[in-house]
């Protein structure tokens, strides 16, 4: 899973990454495609290496060889997402939606 970018949670940026990924024969990544739907530039350049570091280390079924393989990853800011003050939350959706969640954050000025 891709992580929250620090500088994105830091200038709270959100923003959506769809990558659509064609594996070789031996399951490994052969080709991918970023679609940003309307991301900022900044987005891109934030989200865009956590979803290619995530990609890399992901290991895909046989069966989705030669298939494009559609994910979607929401890089969303939270509400109070979590008590523990975890860094960050992950959910899951059908089909192949992700969302990396970062908690508000309270600043004192």
């Amino acid at each position: 899973m891709p992580v929250y970018p620090r500088l994105a949670d830091a200038a709270r940026i959100s923003g959506s990454v769809t990558a659509i990924v064609m594996l070789a024969s031996d399951g490994s990544i052969q080709n991918t495609v970023m679609e940003w739907g309307g991301a900022s530039a900044t987005a891109k350049r934030l989200f865009t290496p956590a979803v290619e570091h995530a990609l890399i280390a992901s290991a895909f079924r046989k069966s989705c060889v030669g298939k494009p393989v559609r994910l979607v990853f929401n890089f969303v800011l939270g509400e109070a997402l979590d008590p523990n003050n975890l860094p960050q939350t992950i959910s899951f959706g059908y089909p192949n939606q992700f969302w990396i969640s970062s908690p508000a954050r309270q600043w004192q000025p």
